[in-house]
This record gives structure tokens, sequence and C-alpha cells, in this order.
């Protein structure tokens, strides 16, 4: 299994090799000819320090490298610049390489300078200024270990599109004057061959993802994510900026803290079938809306005590979750339909006693609570609570006056001309009123609402 991606180590930065180079390899040469193409009898190869092959590009990620030297001939110094591009990976540390930290007589070379820049590095080196020591004919020369850093965000080719390359190489063109690849051979300065490596940001195949979006976060899980073996760890993007990287066998992850908002999700599963070789990658992708539960309002805003109201209630974060239940005054609508994420319908549920109660919407991603959402009321004359005024409401309060009948429930109704007391005369106004053309009942009416004027009477309270 391949490690995951780590950390990059802390970017250092030497001196840039200037003109001092060749300057210092005239001690070495005094009749040095200018630069000249007389092999290749060297070969200098830049490679990934896990062995020779491309390197797979992960945003974030970060890997080494090994500068490597080949030669026939005696070798009094050597120069070099590897470019790449800035863009897709940056050089953030660099050491000597063992060849190098032992060339001179068992130590370090006599001179040595190394430049890191964004854009590559720079390195020259004179093994003894007074020519005495060099490096032999041979093979395997380690001259320097180069740590690079790829950039947090990485082109990523589409899915069925070729793979994306990056060359990390020799180059001509670093430093000011630029640095030459050369290896010096009796004061000569031959042009070496030369190899770099590539970069491969692999176009993925799709891969099942699902996010589903809560009221401060979003739920993520996959499936079938095998590619060409078990994944070796997932990496998981949002908004293009990596967030986790999974290498414990999970398939699900929580994205928390979330604010308001829609969020895109990107899904790297990575698995290496060959240690050595290029991993196999399947891409997923979905995004999530993350909506905080609220309730905004409910209309009507008012509805009797008798319950049976439609009401329709409005908000966000109603479908954030499959369990959402609606409660007016602590007890549970009827008939509840969530229409959407912002709207649900559903009838008021009968209660014994009127007044303001608040409004809760709950599921399993979050709840709230509109403070007094709702008024239960009464209408006043509807004495027998069927909803309904007519001559039966006269009748009922005729038959609780002399007729040993029940108590209204609601005895404000009953008060049917807000005398503040119940007696005959309500009976006679409500006949009047249904018969004769007589004035109607005094608010609340025809509309439920609250009495609005001092008497005893309420609803579910006992008869004083």
């Amino acid at each position: 299994m391949r490690p995951s991606p780590v950390a990059s180590p802390l970017r250092v930065r030497l001196p840039r090799l200037a003109a001092l180079l060749p300057t210092l390899l005239l001690l070495g040469a005094p009749n040095l000819p200018s630069l000249q193409a007389n092999g290749p009898t060297s070969a200098i190869v830049v490679e990934p320090a896990a062995g020779p092959g491309p390197v797979i590009g992960i945003p974030a990620g970060a890997f080494s490298t090994r500068v490597l030297l080949d030669t026939t001939e005696v070798i009094q110094g050597w120069s070099y610049g590897i470019c790449n591009d800035p863009s897709i990976v940056e050089p953030v540390a660099e050491t000597n390489g063992s060849t190098t930290n032992t060339v001179n007589n068992g130590g370090p070379p006599a001179f040595i300078q190394t430049s890191l820049d964004p854009d590559g590095v720079t390195s020259g080196v004179v093994i003894d200024l007074l020519g005495a020591n060099t490096l032999p004919p041979g093979s395997g020369y380690e001259l320097q270990l180069v740590d690079y850093e790829f950039a947090a965000s990485l082109p990523t080719p589409a899915v069925g599109d070729p793979d994306l390359t990056f060359t990390v190489g020799f180059c001509d063109t670093l430093g000011t004057p630029p640095v030459a690849t050369v290896v010096v051979v009796g004061g000569a300065s031959l042009i070496p061959s030369q190899l770099g490596f590539e970069i491969v940001i692999p176009a993925p195949a799709e891969c099942e993802f699902d996010c589903v979006g809560g009221v401060d976060s979003v739920s993520l899980s996959w499936s079938d994510c095998n590619p060409g073996g078990p994944a070796d760890y997932f990496m998981i993007f949002r908004d293009g900026v990596l967030i986790a990287l999974v290498d414990d066998g999970s398939l699900a992850f929580e994205d928390t803290g979330l604010g308001a908002g829609v969020f895109h999700y990107e899904l790297l599963a990575v698995s290496f079938p060959d240690p050595s070789g290029v991993p196999s990658i399947l891409q997923g992708s979905c995004d999530a809306q993350v909506v905080p539960v609220t309730v905004v309002g409910v209309t009507p805003a008012v509805g009797p005590y008798q319950g049976g109201t439609l009401l329709i209630v409005t908000g966000t974060g109603f479908v954030a979750a499959p369990d959402t239940t609606v409660l007016i005054g602590g007890l549970e609508a009827l008939d509840v339909t969530i229409v959407n994420d912002r709207t649900i319908t559903c009838f008021s549920p009968g209660v014994d006693s009127v007044g303001e109660v608040d409004v809760v919407v709950s599921n399993g991603a979050g709840s709230e609570t509109l403070a007094s959402g709702f008024l239960y009321g009464f209408i006043r004359g509807q004495a027998s609570s069927d909803q309904s005024l007519d001559i039966g409401d006269a009748i009922f309060i005729l038959d609780y006056l002399f007729g040993g009948g029940p108590t209204p429930f609601c005895l404000d109704a009953a008060d049917a001309n807000d005398s503040a007391a119940i007696d005959i005369g309500d009976p006679i106004f409500l006949l009047n009123y249904l018969f004769t053309g007589g004035a109607p009942p005094p608010p609340p009416f025809a509309e439920p609402g609250l009495d609005l004027t001092a008497d005893p009477y309420g609803c579910g309270i006992p008869a004083p």
C-alpha cells in the first residue's frame, strides 16, 4: 500500500548561483574552452526518489527526487538547472546527495551553491579548487535530493478525457546569467545526456458518491469505489479545496460547521495495484445544499380552538431529513404534507383553551421554534362548539340555562351579546341575528379571535 500524501518540509532558500562557477572552474583549467557538445560521455538524471517512473499529481501532496550522474570521464565539477511548472509543483527543500557529501576526499566540495525558486532548482559544484580531488568514472552517483510540493489546487481532467502530463527536467534557462547543465572534464564543459520525469494527473473514472445536505453539515457516502483493487485512500474536495483524506477504510464522511449555501464535492478513490507503478483513480462528484431549519410564518395566523384549520407553514430545511414533524402548541399537527424544502401544509389540532402558541418544525437535521406563531381563538355565538353558527347554538344556550344541559366549553362564545353575562338575552340575540336582520355578534366574529372586553368567561374554563 502506498502511503498517503503528507505535508512537505519547510521551504529553504539558498543564494542563487550566478557567474561565479565558471570563474572557479578556471582554477583547474587555465585554457577553458567555450561550451561544447563533445559527448555525451556522461548522463545526468532527475527521478523520483521512489524510483523511475511518473509521479501522480495529488493536490497539496509532496514527493522527493534525486539527481544521479553516470560518467565515463573524470569529473571536476558540474552545474545544472531543473525546471518545473510552478502552477503544478514547486521545489521546497534540498540536501546534498551522498556522493556530493563525500566527493572531496571524503568531505563536501570546495564550492557548492544551490538556489530554489518556484520555477526550479539550480546547483553548481567545484570539487576541489586546486584540482587534486575529482570524481572518477562510475554510475549512480547521487548529487542532490530535492523535495517538491504540489499546489493545493490542480487541474483535473474530466471523466473520459486524456491524462494531463507535465515535465520536470533539466534546462538552461534558470538564473541570471542562466545556469548551464554541464559536467567539467579536463577544464572543458561538456553537455551530458539529460533525463527528467513526468507528473501525471490521471483522468478519473466515475465513482458512486452521494451528498445529503443538513442544516449545518453535509453527509458524504460512497461505494463501488474499487479502482483496480481496494482503495488505499480517498480524497475529498469541497469547491476545489482538499478537506479530508480518508485512509482508515471508512466509506462516509461528515463535513460539519457549514453555513447556508450550495457546495460542490469531489471524491478521488486512489489505489496502487503495483506499489511502484501508476495508481488507479476513480472520481465521483455531487452537490449538496445546506439549509438551516427555519420557520418564517404560518398562514393563516389565527384559527378556532376546535382545530381543523388548513395551515401553510413556510421556512427552510423541511426536506433536510425525512422525519419532519410540526407541533402546534405542543400538539402534533394533522395530515402534515412536506410540499418542498420551504413549504409544509397541515391541519391544526383541537385544543382546550385559546391564546397564542408556539409552532415548532423538527427533523433529524435540526429544529426551529416560531414563538407565538399561531393564535387559537373562538367565534362569538358558537356555543355548541361545532364550528357553525345556527339555531342550534341558541337552543344549546337555552338548554344550558333552563334545561340542565351541558356547560358550553367556551363560555365566552355563549355570551353572544358580549354583555359579560350569559342569560336569556344571548339566545334571543342570536335568533334576532339569524332570522330578523338583527345585529351580528360583537367581535370576535365572524373570524376567530380573542375577547377584548373584560368578563369572567373564557374557553375551557369552568363557569364562575
